[in-house]
């Protein structure tokens, strides 16, 4: 079961053109194009009529005829023409659905069309002032459950087993970690004071000596996620001053003003957008606060990410793979798992506030 009322990226911008384009969202077959005037559609992708997918059809002009028998359905779903008769049935028609286009990718909302207000998509203030650089990664296909990468991306620890080329660095995974629960928002952040850079940051920073490092990862249910790695050299102590921006979706970490040091830092956007109970479309960028204009690095940058991204893939599909594959034993919560088994449960929170929603209207 699916969170339906909220916004989900359907696809990035430049996917969607005017060329019909087929995607599965929330086990639903979805159409998507751009009207003449470039505002985004999308639709149910079946025809009423024998369900051949409308995605098969073609554009006339804002609407789509089908390429089986020529009925033609305007960017609302309705049937406009049936070919050979001129009375059109009520129910010659598909379901419609509310799309936005923000921050480069198109939104789309599968729930209750009169719930699907714009200003619900998350705000992302360091990408609309222009003062970071985007690494825009490709998107990415999850053969495996959303939440399986939710996971994922609420636990810190994994990053020294699974990222150890990459994003890694030694010991981190002893030191504990921080959880929060907020209104809509799950954080878990740690700082690994006086170490090591990680491989990426160090073959970006090319640091001397230790430096501090953090990591916060930000979810908002149910499956926006935010992740905030960097570092910062070291001088003792004082790594307590970084203040980490747990409480909310739009702040990063910052350091006191009078801090003259060079921060390295990345910020993540990873929205997971379910196309069934067991595959996903994953959506990704980064912002980066240096290099600001070297597109050599820029392509750097998005290649060592997407290495870490495909050590994320691996370990959630073969996970998924298990499950699938029969008997499994009882399953262990440990310390670390506090961040997860909150944005599970804030879910389940949504989904049953949603079936209770409908079952009293």
């Amino acid at each position: 079961m699916f969170v339906r009322n909220t916004w989900y990226v359907a696809a990035w911008d430049h996917e969607v053109t005017r060329t019909l384009l087929a995607r599965t969202i929330l086990n639903t077959p979805i159409v998507l194009y751009r009207r003449q005037d470039g505002r985004p559609v999308a639709l149910n992708d079946a025809c009423p009529h024998r369900f051949l997918p409308l995605s098969k059809g073609e554009l006339i002009g804002d609407a789509i005829q089908c390429g089986y028998h020529g009925m033609t359905f305007d960017c609302d779903g309705a049937c406009t023409r049936i070919p050979g008769q001129e009375r059109i049935p009520d129910t010659a028609r598909v379901a419609s659905y509310p799309v936005a286009e923000r921050w480069g990718w198109i939104w789309i909302w599968m729930g209750d069309p009169a719930l699907a207000d714009p200003d619900l998509i998350i705000d992302i203030p360091q990408l609309a002032t222009g003062a970071w650089d985007v690494c825009r990664g490709d998107k990415m296909y999850l053969r495996g459950n959303y939440q399986l990468m939710t996971d994922n991306l609420m636990d810190p620890s994994h990053v020294s087993y699974v990222h150890r080329s990459t994003l890694g660095g030694s010991g981190e995974a002893e030191l504990a970690v921080k959880t929060e629960v907020f209104d809509g928002l799950v954080t878990v952040s740690r700082v690994v004071p006086e170490a090591k850079p990680a491989p990426i940051f160090q073959a970006l920073g090319n640091y001397p000596g230790n430096v501090h490092r953090w990591q916060v990862y930000k979810v908002v249910p149910p499956s926006l996620c935010i992740v905030d790695t960097g570092t910062i050299d070291s001088r003792g102590d004082d790594w307590r001053a970084l203040d980490l921006g747990t409480d909310s979706p739009e702040k990063n970490v910052t350091i006191p003003d009078a801090d003259e040091r060079t921060v390295i830092y990345l910020r993540g956007y990873d929205f997971m957008t379910p196309e069934t109970e067991t595959t996903t479309h994953y959506f990704w960028f980064l912002l980066r606060n240096f290099g600001l204009g070297d597109k050599a690095l820029e392509k750097r940058v998005i290649e060592q990410t997407t290495m870490a991204f495909e050590e994320d893939l691996v370990v959630c599909e073969a996970i998924q793979a298990r499950v699938d594959n029969g008997e499994l034993p009882r399953q262990l919560n440990v310390a670390i798992d506090k961040g997860s088994t909150q944005v599970r449960r804030m879910v389940d929170r949504m989904i049953a506030a949603e079936q209770n929603l409908a079952a009293a209207e």
